[in-house]
């Protein structure tokens, strides 16, 4: 599961928030570890904070499982998630990380984002293969939380593995591309 946030004020996002612990609670990405049913309880604190900052519609929460019509085909999950926390579950057709123009129309569908550019928006999430993919194919900022989400041993093997893959290409000098219309532009997440 991904947090989507969207603004012009996208670049003075607070460092600390994006810091450990994650600033979305453990059950958002883990649906099959934790129920969908749960209260905001874990970094309760850090998604306050996250929410306050970008108060809805500037929030999004984009899922491989709520608000995907192979897995949630009612949206009833979609529609928990959302009472649950307060912040739009997005209910999408193509999966992560194809969803990318779906985030974009929603977020220009809400008052006040109708001229919201790609370079605007960031894609929290914790996995590179779909999260940190995704953000890329858009334009837009990718934030990988690499730790916390889940623990280690409880991670699939392509989670795990791509931890491995992130080292590899960091060694080789391989580094996250700015997105367009921000090249010259130090990132605010480093």
């Amino acid at each position: 599961m991904s947090w989507i946030i969207g603004g012009k004020e996208i670049q003075i996002l607070p460092r600390d928030i994006l810091s450990s612990p994650p600033p979305f609670p453990h059950f958002l990405s883990s649906p099959h570890l934790y129920p969908i049913t749960h209260k905001l309880t874990p970094n309760q604190e850090h998604f306050q904070r996250l929410r306050a900052f970008y108060p809805p519609p500037a929030i999004l929460i984009v899922s491989n499982t709520s608000g995907t019509p192979s897995m949630d085909p009612t949206l009833s999950s979609a529609a928990l998630l959302t009472a649950n926390t307060q912040v739009a579950v997005l209910s999408h057709k193509s999966k992560k990380p194809g969803c990318g123009p779906e985030i974009l129309a929603h977020f220009r569908a809400q008052e006040g984002l109708a001229d919201l550019r790609p370079e605007e928006v960031a894609v929290v999430g914790d996995r590179l293969a779909t999260d940190a993919v995704m953000a890329n194919r858009m334009g837009s900022y990718g934030v990988w939380v690499r730790e916390g989400v889940v623990e280690r041993q409880r991670k699939s093997v392509f989670a795990r593995w791509e931890g491995g893959l992130y080292e590899w290409l960091v060694r080789r000098g391989v580094r996250c591309p700015v997105p367009r219309g921000r090249e010259g532009e130090k990132s605010p997440f480093e």
